[in-house]
């Protein structure tokens, strides 16, 4: 063998050792990387009203006590989710949303239409006990979805509240 070939043969294992460690160094990198929920089950426009119409319904329902006044009748529309983010909070599938909706209140005397109005919502999908022990997709399927809106407590832990 002549030095021209030794030197093609080292050339070539060098090559190769480098590409089996770029391969290597991505195969770790996509193992580290966290997963996230599928952003096919989030939560549909009914779900997100639900959950504002909660929110919404606390702050009045307070305010309303301090007044000595009724609930006004509440509608909800045009909800635009603008960013969605899929995680887990207790190994749960968790969806942060955050958009606009539009409000239409019906007072007493009058109507009042508030429009664009920011929600931020964290909204969990729960793991209904029927779902594990259902033997056929079709009863999947039938199994309706139960959902908690989070919400994050001062000392950093959250509260759930379940929605209808």
């Amino acid at each position: 063998m002549n030095q021209l070939q030794i030197d093609q043969r080292q050339n070539l294992l060098s090559w190769v050792l480098k590409i089996l460690l770029l391969g290597a160094i991505a195969v770790l990198f996509s193992s580290c990387s966290h997963r996230t929920p599928p952003e096919e089950l989030a939560p549909n426009n009914q779900i997100i009203k639900s959950a504002i119409a909660f929110e919404i319904a606390q702050t009045e329902q307070a305010l309303a006590q301090q007044l000595e006044t009724s609930l006004p009748d509440l509608k909800i529309t045009n909800i635009r989710v603008e960013q969605l983010e899929p995680i887990y909070i207790a190994n749960l599938p968790t969806y942060h949303l955050q958009g606009k909706y539009n409000l239409k209140l019906k007072l007493p005397r009058r109507q009042a239409n508030q429009t664009n109005n920011l929600f931020d919502l964290y909204l969990q999908r729960q793991v209904d006990e029927r779902e594990l022990s259902v033997t056929s997709q079709e009863e999947v399927e039938q199994t309706p979805d139960l959902w908690r809106l989070l919400k994050r407590e001062k000392n950093s832990t959250w509260s759930s509240i379940p929605l209808q």
